[in-house]
């Protein structure tokens, strides 16, 4: 093979080092992951808000400096700059739901109800292999190849 770099493999290398200095200038809690930025702070008083308020406007000014604009429309805390942000009362946050209460009744519940439709789905596949007789399923890891790829598909 010839040729530069593979921008697909130095692309985020260059996008972390380009971001990196950003924690540094946040007074609240930061963590970075891939693209997507946290910015959080316990709020006891009044000036911990007025402080994570000046910690957004601090993303905007280094934003705005490096041209590097935030996704509004992906934000749910207070405002950047002049936009007003929306706000939730449950947020999905890398495939976990999340409420305003930092609770995981919404996750449980989600992860509960699609495992008793897989568990609802198994039974049903089980009791149509049974009423079918003749082969013994239970032969050769028979069930187990057919149910690992449901079980596999669970999303908790």
């Amino acid at each position: 093979m010839t040729g530069g770099a593979q921008w697909y493999v130095i692309g985020p290398i260059l996008f972390a080092i380009f971001i990196n200095d950003l924690p540094n200038m946040i007074h609240s809690t930061v963590h970075i992951f891939s693209d997507d930025t946290k910015v959080y702070r316990k709020s006891s008083s009044e000036n911990d808000w007025t402080e994570l308020q000046a910690d957004l406007q601090r993303l905007v000014e280094w934003s705005e400096k490096w041209q590097l604009q935030f996704n509004a429309n992906r934000c749910l805390a207070y405002k950047i700059g002049d936009i007003e942000l929306q706000s939730t009362k449950v947020e999905q946050d890398f495939g976990v739901y999340v409420d305003e209460a930092l609770t995981f009744h919404k996750h449980t519940s989600f992860a509960v109800n699609n495992s008793s439709r897989m568990l609802w789905l198994i039974k049903k596949t089980w009791q149509k292999l049974l009423s079918g007789g003749g082969n013994d399923i239970s032969e050769n890891g028979g069930l187990l190849k057919i149910v690992q790829p449901l079980v596999q598909q669970l999303k908790f």
